[in-house]
């Protein structure tokens, strides 16, 4: 697979959706100016995911993005490449290297779900390629610790990438096989079907990937607990 979108939905301003999205930038880099919007023209995001390559990429309030728009979005990004495209001057073919394999985390304040609904009637193999959960408003952080622990995030940025991608480089079959294991053990617990293989996918890669920033001493969340959230 080449690709799935995640999006985090809130009807409520304040829930921390975009802060998520900047915590995830801050992995490998500054983390607003990776920040893309539905304001950037199309051909521009798509541009961005094969920069990108395999590194997370993130949209913010897709709210206002057209439904057609949004069910592109959708299809491309499990594509794996851009348009391809003819040389100006000749009968011939441009090299395309917009490629990726690569999540997609975007931020909305409506179900992404219902407005592709609304755009046709047959829209199973968009659903299938898209995984939406709802952030609640919590009080479980006080406003003046959330203040002190996120607005860290745009002054500390860009040294777990370091510590991460390099593991990931020297140890590429071993985590691999890592993912594979966590998804066979997914597709049992949860009873996966090849139709949902994208949601397989998606929870499989970021269970390992936790378990291998974990064995890096990047965090210390309880993995075990996370697995077992994903599969209720």
């Amino acid at each position: 697979l080449d690709g799935f979108l995640l999006n985090l939905l809130s009807r409520e301003s304040g829930s921390g959706k975009t802060t998520v999205l900047h915590a995830i930038n801050s992995i490998y880099g500054r983390p607003k100016e990776l920040l893309m919007s539905p304001k950037d023209t199309y051909n521009f995001r798509m541009q961005r995911l094969g920069t990108l390559q395999n590194l997370c990429g993130t949209i913010d309030e897709i709210t206002n993005m057209p439904p057609e728009q949004m069910s592109n979005q959708v299809y491309d990004v499990t594509s794996g490449k851009g348009k391809n495209r003819m040389k100006s001057q000749e009968n011939a073919e441009r090299l395309n290297h917009t490629k990726w394999a690569l999540p997609i985390v975007t931020t909305s304040n409506s179900s992404v779900r219902d407005k592709i609904a609304s755009l046709k009637s047959t829209y199973d193999g968009e659903m299938m390629r898209l995984m939406e959960f709802r952030i609640d408003l919590t009080d479980n952080i006080p406003k003046e610790k959330a203040a002190e622990i996120f607005g860290a995030l745009y002054e500390n940025y860009g040294h777990a990438a370091d510590i991460y991608c390099s593991y990931l480089v020297q140890n590429r079959d071993k985590c691999i096989e890592l993912v594979r294991k966590v998804q066979y053990k997914l597709d049992n617990d949860i009873g996966f079907q090849s139709r949902e293989r994208f949601w397989s996918a998606q929870a499989a890669c970021n269970i390992a990937g936790g378990l291998i920033a974990q064995s890096l001493g990047l965090h210390d969340y309880d993995m075990q607990k996370v697995y077992q959230w994903a599969v209720e």
